[in-house]
Formats: C-alpha cells, sequence, structure tokens
C-alpha cells in the first residue's frame, strides 16, 4: 500500500520504505507539523524500489526501515548510495540497533540514524541535516569543505585556543593558502572575535535576525577578515538563549560555509543544545578537548556515550587532552586517565600557559609568539593529524569512530 502526503509546499521530496503499515502510520504522526516538503510512503521492498530509482522517480531524501540484521539489506543500500551519491541523502532508522550497526551504516554513507519508536526531535534533525545538503550541497558537491567541530568536556580546557590554533594552522598549512572560516557558535560566552581582536561586523546576531536571509552573499557579509587570513564569523556580544539558532538554519549555516572554504572549524558551546547534534552530523570530524583530571574525563565520557545514544559517531571523534603537565609520573597518569575515559588520547598538548595566553591576546599563532615552546610543536601536531585524516576520508561521507 502505497501514499503520499502533502505536509507543504516545497521543492524537497522525502521517499519513506517502511516494514510495516504500523509504521507508516507511526511516520506520519511523527511528521505532522514538520516543515518537510513531502513524503512519500510505501512498503515495497528495498530490491523493488531501487529499480524504480530512475530519473524523475528519484526523491532528495530516502528513509528507509532496515532490519540491521539482514546483512543484504545493508549491502543493497550500500549500492543505492553509491549508484545516487550526492544527488540523494539517505536516512535509516530500526526497531533494534546495535553500535556495531549503526557504525556499519555510517561507514555506507547513510546521512543520518533515527532510532525507533521515531520522535518529531529525532526525525526533524535528521530531515534538517538532510534537506540542507540537497538543497545545498549538489551544486558545489565537487568542491565541498571539510568542517572539524570542537566540543569541550568542561570550561577552561583551551577549546577555544584550540579552534582558533587549528583554524590558522589550516590557512598557511602547506605550499599555498586555503580558505578557512571559523564560526564562534557560543552564543552566550563565545569570544574568539575578541581574542583576535576582530572588529564587529555583524557576525552570528546578524544570521538570528534574519535567518530567512541567509545565503552566500549574507553569510559573506556576516564574516570578518583576520590577518591569518581566516575568516570569522563573530559570536553575539550580548548573552542570547541557546535556542535563537534553530536546528535548521545552524545546518544551513554550516552547509553554505562548507561550499565556500575548504575548511570550515566550529568552535561550540560548552552546553548541549537543541543545535548541537545538527552540527555534529554535519561535520567530518569532532574533536572533544578535554584535560586528564577526574571530573573532566568523566564529563567526557558522558558526552561520548550521549553521542553514541544520539547516533553522532557517525563521523570521528579525536581526543585532545589539553594543558597536560607531562613531568614525571605522567605516563602512569595517562594510563589511568585513558582506563577511566574507556579509551585512548588521541593527541596530547602540553602545558605552557604564558605562550596561549599571549597568543590570544595577540590574536596571532603560537609560532609568532615563542617558536621553541612544545604547546607548538603539539597544536602543529595535531592539525597536521587531522588534516591528513580529513583528506583521506571523503568529504560529506559518514565515516567510522
Amino acid at each position: 500500500m502505497d501514499g503520499r502526503l502533502a505536509i507543504m509546499p516545497g521543492s524537497v521530496r522525502i521517499l519513506a520504505i517502511m516494514q510495516t503499515q504500523d509504521g507508516v502510520d507511526s511516520l506520519r504522526k511523527t511528521v505532522n507539523g514538520l516543515p518537510v516538503a513531502s513524503l512519500e510512503t510505501t512498503l515495497k521492498d528495498l530490491a523493488a524500489v531501487a529499480s524504480d530509482l530512475k530519473g524523475d522517480a528519484v526523491p532528495d531524501i530516502l528513509l528507509v526501515d532496515l532490519a540491521l540484521e539482514d546483512r543484504t539489506q545493508v549491502d543493497l543500500l550500500a549500492r543505492i548510495i553509491g549508484d545516487h551519491k550526492p544527488n540523494m541523502a539517505v536516512i535509516a532508522t530500526a526497531e533494534r540497533a546495535s553500535l556495531d550497526g549503526i557504525r556499519s551504516l555510517m561507514r555506507i554513507g547513510v546521512a543520518d540514524f533515527v532510532p525507533q519508536p521515531l520522535t518529531a526531535i529525532d526525525l526533524g534533525n535528521a530531515l534538517d541535516s538532510a534537506m540542507a545538503k540537497s538543497a545545498h550541497g549538489n551544486e558545489h558537491s565537487d568542491a565541498r569543505g571539510q568542517v572539524v567541530s570542537f566540543i569541550r568536556s568542561c570550561g577552561g580546557v583551551g577549546a577555544t585556543t584550540l579552534a582558533i590554533q587549528t583554524a590558522m594552522e589550516l590557512a598557511g598549512i602547506g605550499k599555498r593558502n586555503h580558505s578557512v572560516a571559523l564560526l564562534d557558535l557560543d552564543l552566550q560566552f563565545g569570544d574568539v572575535g575578541l581574542s583576535l581582536d576582530i572588529p564587529e561586523r555583524g557576525g552570528l546576531p546578524q544570521i538570528l535576525e534574519s535567518p530567512t536571509r541567509l545565503d552566500d552573499d549574507f553569510l559573506n557579509g556576516s564574516m570578518s577578515m583576520h590577518q591569518s587570513g581566516v575568516q570569522i564569523l563573530g559570536a553575539p556580544k550580548d548573552i542570547v538563549p541557546l535556542n535563537a539558532l534553530r536546528p535548521e538554519t545552524a545546518v544551513r549555516l554550516v552547509t553554505i560555509a562548507q561550499n565556500a572554504y575548504e575548511y570550515v572549524v566550529c568552535d561550540m558551546p560548552h552546553a548541549w543544545t537543541g543545535w548541537t547534534g545538527s552540527v555534529l552530523r554535519a561535520s567530518d570530524r569532532i574533536v572533544l578537548v578535554t584535560e586528564p583530571s577526574v571530573p573532566a574525563l568523566q564529563r567526557s565520557r558522558r558526552l561520548l556515550d550521549l553521542m553514541d545514544r544520539q547516533a553522532l559517531r557517525h563521523a570521528p571523534v579525536s581526543i585532545v587532552a589539553n594543558g597536560v603537565d607531562t613531568g614525571w609520573g605522567w605516563g602512569s597518569r595517562r594510563k589511568q586517565a585513558e582506563e577511566a575515559l574507556g579509551r585512548p588520547f588521541d593527541f596530547v598538548v602540553r602545558a605552557d600557559q604564558q605562550t596561549a595566553r599571549e597568543a590570544r591576546d595577540r590574536g596571532v599563532p603560537l609560532r609568532e609568539v615563542r617558536s621553541g615552546s612544545p604547546i607548538i610543536k603539539d597544536v602543529r601536531c595535531v592539525v597536521e593529524e587531522l588534516r591528513k585524516r580529513m583528506t583521506a576520508e571523503p568529504a560529506g561521507l559518514a565515516k567510522s569512530a
């Protein structure tokens, strides 16, 4: 039994392949009120639908209800994704899903996974991300930049400093300059612009005031150029509610920046917002900045668990232990810290508060402050390794953690 449900007029077409009529009914109730263009549902099996995906029958978004234990379905879905990328985004859902099963979906290029029972929040966030990619990704699909988002276990761990320095290093790495955007998405306490002494040029407040005007030109007019060549989107000067940024606007912002720049660095707020998951889903790599203290490690573990529950580990997560005293006993302390975290650190950045503070105060790369500082070597190692990993991984495709 097939049916078409028009939610609101628009150009984005969604085809949902469900396993049962109950699943169809549940989906329709869930999407009621969501700003999607049109939804078509079918109870055909995946193989039958695959043969029909030709010409105008190819939707912008394919939502598939899978039995993850059936490997043939996953393999068939992988072939469908390969045949129709980048013109069709795929969202998967399943009644029972293990972490390994979700990771297998992300490895084949599924844009997002929505657990069952379906909720409007989960499905809405997934559709926001997929619709933004469908609407804005095709025109520039061969030139999409890499998105790296910095999150933190707690305040004061140096995530903003690392985000700033990463953007600066990416801008000047190699034999030519690279186009880099640094988006300060901390609506309440973001200080990237202040740290870099960037004059106010609208920034994020301008986008929050007129989200429907957001396009390439509007974003460009909101950015400020730093002397390093990095384009900065500054946070509001005044504290605004975290929900002032809607998930769909956050995804649109990141997607437009991704189409305009080779690298997009997002400095995320400490608080987990209604749009945090949307930005992380649009990211190619997530950097979790922490320190080897018990409270920070506990919060890091909670963040990792939360991302697992929300199926946000599609993009590899790199963990940076920042501001570390690597003197006597560090080897033993590192082992204990990694055991508490449940996985090893990807990078360790040694402590040098004086150099880091001066670099932020002057708004310059660390290398211009004190060339012999160990923090410079460590940050360069982080940036170069991130760049290598992102270069080896196709932009916009989901990856395993």
